[in-house]
């Protein structure tokens, strides 16, 4: 899938949302600009990407971009892979975390900036 912008949980009735890019050959890739899970107040957005999966943008990727929304991004499994632009921003202004399990990768293009919380296991 190929779009402009990704958004997971904008607030309101999409309070809740959940993204799954899963499996090798599954790609989301945003064209223009980034990608942010739970961007609105109150809202409550989970990105996971798993088994080979691969999320990939030209901006950056924002994780609980405003106060009172939480987001949550897990990467796992052989392959997966979530490539940032820019920055990569963990609770930019709410609670959000980041996992990284065995062989899978992140890779931000400039730094971690504002993070609060990426764990990675191995």
């Amino acid at each position: 899938v190929s779009s402009p912008n990704g958004t997971v949980s904008l607030g309101g009735t999409s309070a809740g949302s959940i993204a799954n890019v899963d499996g090798a050959g599954s790609r989301w890739e945003m064209t223009t600009s980034g990608v942010q899970v739970g961007a609105g107040g109150g809202s409550n957005g989970t990105l996971n990407v798993t088994n080979g999966g691969t999320v990939a943008n030209a901006s950056g990727m924002v994780i609980a971009n405003a106060t009172g929304s939480t987001g949550a991004v897990t990467v796992s499994g052989v392959g997966s892979l979530v490539t940032v632009g820019t920055n990569l921003l963990v609770g930019n202004a709410g609670t959000g975390a980041m996992t990284i399990l065995s062989r899978s990768i992140c890779l931000p293009y400039r730094s971690f900036s504002r993070t609060r919380w990426v764990r990675f296991l191995v």
